[in-house]
């Protein structure tokens, strides 16, 4: 019996070791990830253009040293600081890097007490930068009453909110992927346009709606107002398609070729904005990605 009481200490205390050398997976994970290496859109495809708040590109580019966007005080318009990416793979916002502390905090102590958008980066590297220079019409950032307190752009449709790009062009197949909440509903509220499409991608007055619409060419679906939504919009030749979440609306007719200015939050002639929110944005040639979609919903817990 002296031998089986010894053994099974010595195999006590083996695993007591193993235990004390385990590490809980996903603790401390961004937005879910179970502690798994970053992916970000740029992982599943490749982008003509793409920017977000909240998030990096793809892997290669969860480092400090990616810029997400530039800020600037909402009142007066003087630099605050450029938003960075983390190892993460999303913001950084526990760094005090921004005018000496972090973000969030820096934003409150500027003048209006926010901080707005003057620059959104195309993180592609394609060099399709968002940029607004108006400051009354610049967007919002809004830190910690977001989804897993990630920052989000606020458009406002009575400010005219807006970020461009004079030219960005794509023929079809193209798709806008965005993760983005309407939060009042206006009548002909955009998220997105380009000049030369006409592709217009918008809410309408209807309740938890969200279509693609392109001349007489109309895609619907459901996305509940007040949540942010996953959404992928876009088509070829013969069919234009909308998705958020697990819905699906199509027609037809296929939408235009992208072309001429691309708008971010609002109509090119800025007649309608968004009242809402977003994350991220972004333009890739191809169809439909099942992949990408089920990337963002896990990314943001969607």
């Amino acid at each position: 019996m002296k031998w089986l009481f010894a053994a099974l200490l010595v195999l006590l205390s083996v695993s007591g070791a193993l235990a004390g050398s385990l590490t809980l997976l996903g603790a401390g994970s961004p937005g879910g990830s179970g502690g798994g290496a970053y992916a970000g859109p740029g992982d599943v495809t490749s982008f003509v253009v793409w920017g977000s708040v909240a998030r990096v590109y793809n892997l290669a580019s969860a480092s400090t040293s990616t810029n997400l966007a530039d800020l600037v005080a909402t009142s007066g318009g003087a630099a605050v600081c450029t938003l960075r990416g983390s190892t993460s793979g999303f913001v950084d916002l526990a760094s005090n890097y921004c005018a000496g502390t972090t973000p969030d905090i820096a934003c409150f102590n500027a003048a209006g007490g926010t901080c707005s958008v003057s620059k959104l980066y195309d993180q592609t590297g394609n060099g399709r930068h968002l940029t607004q220079a108006t400051l009354s019409q610049m967007p919002v950032v809004l830190f910690g009453a977001t989804i897993n307190g990630y920052p989000a752009m606020v458009c406002t449709d009575s400010a005219n909110t807006s970020l461009k790009n004079t030219s960005i062009s794509q023929t079809r197949p193209w798709v806008w992927a965005l993760v983005s909440m309407r939060t009042s509903l206006a009548n002909q509220v955009t998220y997105a346009e380009t000049a030369g499409g006409p592709s217009l991608f918008e809410n309408g007055s209807t309740p938890n709606s969200i279509k693609l619409y392109n001349g007489g060419a109309i895609a619907q679906v459901t996305a509940i107002d007040s949540a942010f939504n996953a959404v992928q919009t876009g088509g070829d030749a013969s069919t234009t398609f909308i998705t958020a979440q697990n819905n699906t609306g199509t027609t037809g007719s296929g939408p235009s070729n992208v072309s001429g200015a691309l708008t971010l939050c609002s109509t090119v002639s800025a007649t309608h904005s968004l009242d809402g929110q977003i994350l991220e944005f972004g333009l890739f040639a191809g169809t439909f990605s099942l992949s990408l979609q089920s990337q963002m919903e896990a990314a943001y817990g969607l």
